[in-house]
């Protein structure tokens, strides 16, 4: 049967429309959600810091620990060469909500402006990405980001050629950051499982290729100490946690199920959010009925709410029956990059949201088949219903993120203790103390910040990586990575000698953030003492 150009064209700018119109929403609510983080200065909230000049010293390459940011760091410090790092660092936070919604948009582009709509507000505003966002891990968000883009090129009609190059640059944000490049190999996978049947398994080895080419700057780095990190305690302190009135299971479920207690939405605590999250989920297990008698999505769809499913049963086996096995895997390399088994539910919330527009898609179209002037009232109305649904599933994302990510400017001293170490010709690294991961000081807020001298240091920087994660009223250390000494700096005290056997040259002590510092100096030199930094010469 012969297709009209009219009717090909028409079409097209049908599709095109409704990408657009999918984008500007995108745009509309990455800004509501980001425009507070948007004023001038520096963020430092929880993981997500940077600071005023980064640098490419070895902790940029993955060193002094496991690759969990490579080769993101690298990519960062690079990028701030030629473009202030406050603008680096405020395009990461944007860069993920941007691509989720205008990825969804593009995929569903020919389902109608419904479609786009609604998959692209649910795909910005979730309890998934709300978690994310407020554990300080926005990067991460990345490989979540480029699901629809990977399927959209993974199910492209072009050659294979094509495809692979398309999937190529499609897995490039996402594998900034290991856990990216895992999701960015499971989805290419799994959209294959969609392909007609002659097609799928050459496909799926054929397009993973240059997805696990992406990976190998963290596998290399990784397998020079691949079990480093990798303990039991990490499988438990990272499982996911009720976090709603809907326990374990309502709260994965939902969407939702966050470890850090510190990351929950408060609106969580009721049944409000979380009701209006599982109809959303409710909506998205009804595309498959919908889609039933549509040949070109039936498969598709039911391989994403089985994919969903799956991942959903072994998120919550992970934090469940499956616990005391999930621990004992820890010690095998690599399997510690997947301990966080909150953010595989990226998947499901991709799911709900491409699904849902699917949904407002089809009975957009079957309401446009009906006659009369007012045709239209009914699909808006329902466009409305299913964005204020979302909007409830986390009524409070807009305000708290606004209160949390709050540019910062750093103190006159910050620049006068880095510049002092950077342009010494004394050769050696540098020890920072209190003896623990995080900061938390006046001048920043009352947020807690992973310590970022390390990036400004060009020499190698010895700062905590052990983690202590509270879970169930009990405290859970999930260590690997500090050395042997850190037990006794963490209680302040420091050995002149052996500072000096270590090689370190330089001990900065952070004044006004928590935690034990040295009462005695003996061999050391002072060099600088302000209000937030003091600064001491080894030797």
């Amino acid at each position: 049967m012969l297709r009209s150009p009219g009717r090909d064209r028409a079409q097209f700018w049908l599709a095109r429309r409704a990408f657009l119109v999918g984008v500007a929403v995108t745009v509309t609510f990455t800004a509501l959600l980001t425009w507070g983080a948007m004023a001038p200065g520096y963020l430092l909230f929880r993981d997500f810091v940077t600071v005023p000049r980064p640098v490419l010293n070895a902790a940029a390459f993955g060193a002094g620990g496991a690759p969990r940011s490579v080769p993101l760091d690298f990519i960062t410090s690079v990028a701030a060469l030629v473009a202030p790092s406050w603008l680096v660092q405020k395009i990461l936070l944007v860069a993920p909500l941007l691509l989720a919604g205008s990825g969804v948009s593009f995929l569903l582009r020919h389902r109608g402006v419904a479609a786009t709509v609604v998959a692209a507000v649910l795909a910005v505003w979730n309890p998934y990405v709300a978690e994310r966002l407020l554990l300080g891990q926005s990067p991460t968000l990345l490989g979540y980001a480029m699901i629809p883009w990977l399927i959209a090129a993974v199910r492209s009609k072009r050659s294979r050629g094509f495809r692979i190059a398309l999937v190529t640059l499609a897995a490039l944000p996402a594998a900034l950051t290991p856990v990216g490049g895992v999701m960015a190999l499971m989805t290419v996978i799994v959209a294959a499982a969609s392909l007609p049947a002659g097609r799928r398994l050459v496909d799926a080895a054929l397009l993973s290729v240059p997805v696990f080419g992406l990976c190998l700057p963290w596998v290399l780095v990784g397998l020079r100490d691949p079990t480093r990190g990798a303990t039991p305690s990490g499988a438990t302190a990272f499982a996911v946690a009720a976090d709603s009135p809907a326990g374990l299971v309502g709260s994965v479920l939902t969407l939702g199920g966050v470890w850090a207690p510190g990351a929950r939405l408060v609106s969580r605590t009721a049944w409000p959010a979380v009701g209006a999250e599982l109809v959303l989920v409710v909506v998205a297990v009804c595309s498959w009925w919908l889609a039933r008698r549509e040949p070109a999505l039936r498969r598709p769809v039911g391989v994403a709410l089985a994919a969903s499913a799956l991942v959903m049963v072994v998120v919550l086996l992970a934090a469940g029956p499956v616990l005391p096995l999930w621990r004992f895997l820890q010690q095998v390399p690599g399997i510690a990059m997947l301990r966080d088994t909150h953010r595989p539910l990226g998947f499901a919330a991709m799911a709900v949201s491409l699904l849902c527009g699917i949904v407002a898609g089809q009975v957009s179209h079957a309401l446009a088949r009906r006659s009369g002037a007012g045709r239209w009232m009914p699909t808006v109305a329902g466009v409305v219903t299913l964005v204020g649904i979302a909007l409830l599933s986390a009524p409070d994302l807009a305000a708290r993120l606004r209160t949390e990510l709050r540019p910062v400017s750093f103190p006159t001293q910050w620049a006068q203790v880095v510049g002092t170490v950077n342009g010494s010709q004394a050769k050696g690294s540098v020890l920072i103390l209190p003896w623990q991961p995080f900061r938390q000081t006046p001048w920043a807020g009352s947020r807690a910040f992973l310590d970022p001298l390390p990036r400004a240091l060009e020499t190698d920087a010895l700062s905590a990586r052990d983690l202590l994660v509270t879970r169930g009223g009990r405290d859970l250390l999930v260590g690997g990575e500090d050395p042997s000494q850190a037990e006794r700096w963490r209680r302040g005290r420091v050995d002149t000698a052996e500072l000096r056997r270590l090689g370190v040259a330089w001990l900065v002590e952070w004044l006004d953030s928590p935690g034990v510092l040295p009462t005695e100096h003996q061999g050391m030199t002072k060099v600088l003492e302000g209000a937030h930094w003091r600064l001491w010469r080894v030797g």
